[in-house]
């Protein structure tokens, strides 16, 4: 534990700890702690067996971009688990689960959270899912993760977001600029590589844009 306290004072573990209006039964040592790590190469790098855990690697990223904006993160289990607990004025549920085929648990732990804490709407972060869905009343918004990511930079750097009109299933805006790119779609990206995939996915009133590169 000592040790856990040595990385924790220089910012390289954080705990993350179970969410209670009390603060007694938050800090009960019998309600276990989750330790996340400032940087995934640090965990990667340790691992006594190397093998990829995007899992954890993914659940762990999400940790450090809420603590970005919210000073308080934590987390909620009773049947089942809610990944992250955040207050900023009001409560905001989030789970964690880096797959295209996102499990029952996460939707049935994310209700149970919504349910105990009267809150309307959670998120799931995904890989690739983008949907939203109604279940028992209650709206459940499944978000990939690295278009959580982008949109949630632009709000820690104070960003205006232009306004979104939905149509259908995608939201199209006239103001987004005009993405001015040298050299063109296309061509020469510089040694070695060029674009082969750009895309812009508007999502409500976030804005991400797709881009690959390839050889």
């Amino acid at each position: 534990k000592n040790y856990i306290n040595y990385f924790s004072n220089a910012y390289l573990f954080f705990e993350n700890l179970y969410f209670s209006y009390k603060t007694k039964e938050s800090q009960d040592i019998q309600k276990p702690r989750k330790i996340y790590i400032v940087d995934n190469g640090i965990r990667n790098f340790n691992v006594a067996i190397p093998k990829p855990d995007t899992g954890y690697c993914a659940e762990n990223i999400i940790y450090m971009e809420l603590k970005k904006t919210s000073s308080l993160v934590s987390y909620w289990k009773g049947k089942q688990e809610t990944d992250f607990v955040v207050q900023n004025g009001e409560l905001q549920l989030f789970n964690a689960s880096y797959t295209d085929v996102p499990p029952n648990r996460e939707v049935s732990g994310m209700l149970e959270g919504l349910n105990e804490f009267g809150i309307q709407k959670g998120v799931i972060l995904t890989r690739n899912v983008l949907e939203t869905r109604k279940v028992d009343g209650k709206t459940i918004e499944f978000i990939p993760l690295w278009v959580w990511l982008l949109a949630n930079s632009r709000l820690f750097f104070k960003e205006q977001v232009p306004m979104l009109q939905k149509q259908e299933s995608l939201y199209i805006s006239g103001d987004i600029p005009v993405l001015d790119i040298e050299p063109g779609i296309g061509g020469s990206g510089g040694s070695g590589g060029h674009f082969v995939h750009f895309q812009v996915i508007n999502t409500g009133e976030k804005v991400a844009i797709d881009c690959q590169w390839g050889v």
